[in-house]
């Protein structure tokens, strides 16, 4: 079994009898670079102060938007908290009105009148139903609930 090299393609004898720099002749000395200029380190050095105050900037925004993002949860919460003591201050001045207790925290529609009734329980184990109109018409602002037992 004979193995045949391949012969080398840029190989050729006078660029083996060439002499073969040193490393250290292909490297310029530090002297040989020319001194940077110094409107343009100056000009860099203010872009870069520039950069890290557009971080610093928006650091800022992202931490004013985390505070914006947490008071709206916590005024979303504030206002679901607001509407549940309005309805428990409605059923306490209804209390307070009739002398009853609220007998369910729900509301029902009267269709023929376009009313609310409202059902309360009273001490004898009766009973009774306020109809409360709407608060958009001006009907509803001019009328009083009218308490209707059973």
């Amino acid at each position: 079994m004979q193995v045949r090299l391949a012969p080398m393609r840029h190989t050729t004898p006078e660029a083996i009898a060439l002499p073969k720099p040193m490393v250290s002749q292909m490297i310029p000395p530090c002297s040989a670079t020319p001194p940077a200029d110094p409107r343009l380190v100056d000009a860099t050095e203010s872009i870069l102060q520039e950069i890290t105050a557009v971080g610093r900037h928006l650091e800022a925004i992202g931490s004013k938007i985390s505070d914006l993002s947490t008071a709206s949860t916590s005024i979303r919460a504030n206002i679901a908290r607001f509407q549940v003591t309005v309805k428990d201050l409605d059923h306490h001045l209804m209390t307070v009105k009739t002398g009853l207790r609220p007998c369910q925290n729900w509301t029902r529609r009267c269709s023929s009148f376009g009313h609310k009734l409202r059902t309360w329980r009273t001490g004898v184990g009766g009973t009774m139903s306020v109809f409360l109109a709407y608060r958009n018409t001006r009907k509803a602002q001019m009328s009083k609930p009218s308490l209707k037992t059973s």
